[in-house]
């Protein structure tokens, strides 16, 4: 693998690593509905600023059809639902509970992209995904 995979696993790591400690401060004297509001407007923002100064705006407008309803879709499952689901949970919770336990979320990926898709089990997976759920069964004690 490049090493720029790896600069750009680690830059992930950190980023998606601190942001539910920001999230949990930001959620002290915060409803999370106003939360999600507060951080989708900021992404569409820097994302809508980032389009614009690159010129490419216009390729927004000029996506598959069948794409965006694809990617709408997921952005409403995961972006909003998902998210908003996440901040009452850490809203609740013990952020270093609640991440590594919503952290799980491959397991349902890899179940349905064997049953949708036909993907391969392989046991590599299947070790994967044992460690996940032993890993889950730990933070419960």
């Amino acid at each position: 693998m490049a090493i720029q995979a790896y600069f750009f696993a680690f830059v992930t790591i950190v980023l998606w690593g601190s942001a539910p400690i920001l999230e949990k401060l930001g959620l002290i004297k915060l409803d999370p509905t106003i939360a999600i509001t507060l951080r989708s407007f900021a992404i569409s923002l820097c994302l809508f600023l980032y389009l614009l100064g690159a010129g490419r705006l216009p390729e927004l407008f000029q996506a598959d059809l069948r794409s965006l309803i694809f990617v709408g879709i997921a952005g409403i499952f995961a972006g909003l639902l998902g998210h908003l689901a996440y901040f009452y949970a850490l809203k609740f919770g013990e952020a270093s509970r609640i991440v590594p336990l919503t952290g799980s979320f491959p397991l349902l990926t890899v179940l349905l992209a064997v049953l949708l898709f036909g993907e391969s089990m392989t046991w590599s997976k299947i070790t994967g995904a044992v460690l996940i759920v032993a890993g889950i069964a730990f933070l419960k004690s």
